[in-house]
Parts: C-alpha cells; structure tokens; sequence
C-alpha cells in the first residue's frame, strides 16, 4: 500500500493514478494465490509456524503441486515474469526516482527471496516431478 500511494500522489504525469491502480490490480492478483496456498496450509495442517518442522513434513505430491503454482503465480507477478510484468514499466515510467529505487532494489527481491523460502522447502518433490532439480 505504501507503494500505491507514493506512485499514486507523487508521479510525474496525470498516468500516475493509472500506473498505481494497474500496480495494485496485479499485486493482489498475485496475492490471491499464496492467500489461498496459507489458508490451505492452516486448516490441513494446524499451523503456520514456519520455524518449527515444519518444512520437514512431506505432503502429498497433489498438494506440493498446488503450492508450487500457486506461489509460482503469486511470486512471478512480483518477479516481475512475462506475462505478469505489464505492471512494471508503468510504475517504473511514473514514480519519482527515489520510488524507482525502492521498487527495483528491495520490492521485486523479495519475490525471489520468497521463492527460495517457500517455494522450494513446501514443494520439493513437486519440482522433481517437474524436473526442475532442488
């Protein structure tokens, strides 16, 4: 939201309040899908606590699958990855630069910080079935 609002109200043209709604339409598109992957994971499994033993169960493969594409989905808008970037030049073109910055040095490195932490550990096997190695 903080994101929103700095392109919203200090852009460089009047397609600043265009950018910022594509920016948010695509973010909570993007955040439906590991929604629905944590809701999964509490009422299957009770808990939420990443920094138990919990990355140490071994679901089942159709749930692994799950996981993988719905944090797939959700991280690759964030990336952001073709077909999910249309969001990103136009924030890019109507941000102040210090904005700019912000987005591309620490908002688009949490996706790839957040595929590494969710997204292996909860489908491991769901990327052998792949063949994407882990």
């Amino acid at each position: 939201m903080p994101m929103l609002v700095l392109i919203a109200f200090w852009g460089s043209s009047l397609r600043r309040i265009y950018a910022s709604m594509k920016f948010l339409f695509f973010t909570l598109l993007g955040s439906i899908f590991s929604l629905i992957a944590f809701l999964v994971l509490r009422v299957n499994f009770s808990s939420l606590d990443f920094y138990s033993d919990f990355f140490l169960l071994d679901f089942p493969i159709v749930i692994q699958i799950f996981f993988f594409f719905s944090f797939l989905i959700s991280f690759f808008v964030k990336l952001p990855v073709v077909p999910f970037h249309s969001w990103l030049p136009e924030a890019h073109v109507e941000a102040p630069t210090g904005i700019s910055v912000l987005l591309a040095g620490i908002l688009l490195k949490t996706a790839g910080y957040g595929m590494i932490r969710f997204l292996l550990p909860l489908s491991s096997s769901a990327l052998l079935v792949f063949n994407l190695g882990c």
